[in-house]
C-alpha cells in the first residue's frame, strides 16, 4: 500500500520533472514576449534577478567565515588585578619594582631555583618608551639652557650642546 502510494508520487514527479526540463525555468519562447503579458503573467515568467542570490550567498559565505574565525581564532586574554600571593610553605615573595607585561615565565610552580636566576620576563617596551622620553627631555632642558645663557650674556646666536 505505502509502496505504490510512493511510486504514484515518484511517476508523477518524474513525468513533471521531464516536463520541466524541456525548457528553462522562467523562460518564454518569443525572448521579449514577457513584455508583453499581463503584469502578473510577466512576474511569473520573467526569469528571477540574480542579485538575490547574490546577497543570499554573501550572507552564507559572511556568516560561516564568522563562525569558522570565532571557532578557530585566537584572541589573547588579559587580566590587570591587585592581589596578594599567600605562600604556603617555604616560599619567597617577588615584586617587581614596576608592574609590566610577563612575556615568559621560566619556572614552574614548586621549582627549587638558585639565586640569580631568570624566573620570568618583563615586556621592556614601556620602559624604553620611557627612557627615550626622558633622554628628549633632557636634551630639550640642555639647548633652553644654553639658549637663555646666551641671552643673558647679549649672544645673538648660540652653539647648540650635543
Amino acid at each position: 500500500m505505502a509502496f505504490a502510494a510512493f511510486s504514484r508520487h515518484w511517476t508523477v514527479w518524474r513525468a513533471a520533472w521531464q516536463a520541466e526540463s524541456g525548457h528553462a525555468l522562467g523562460s518564454t519562447q518569443g525572448g521579449r514576449a514577457t513584455e508583453f503579458l499581463p503584469a502578473v503573467l510577466e512576474i511569473q515568467q520573467a526569469p528571477p534577478s540574480p542579485i538575490g542570490r547574490a546577497i543570499l550567498w554573501t550572507i552564507v559565505v559572511v556568516c560561516a567565515s564568522g563562525v569558522l574565525w570565532a571557532t578557530l581564532g585566537w584572541i589573547d586574554i588579559v587580566a590587570t588585578a591587585q592581589g596578594k600571593i599567600i605562600p604556603s610553605g617555604y616560599s619567597k615573595v617577588i615584586q617587581p619594582y614596576e608592574t609590566g607585561v610577563i612575556t615568559a615565565i621560566h619556572v614552574q610552580d614548586g621549582q627549587i631555583v638558585k639565586r640569580g636566576e631568570v624566573l620570568i620576563e618583563l615586556d621592556s617596551t614601556q620602559n624604553r618608551a620611557d627612557q627615550h622620553r626622558a633622554s628628549n627631555e633632557y636634551q630639550a632642558a640642555k639647548i633652553d639652557a644654553a639658549r637663555l645663557r646666551a641671552l643673558i650674556a647679549g649672544q645673538s646666536t648660540f652653539k647648540a650642546p650635543a
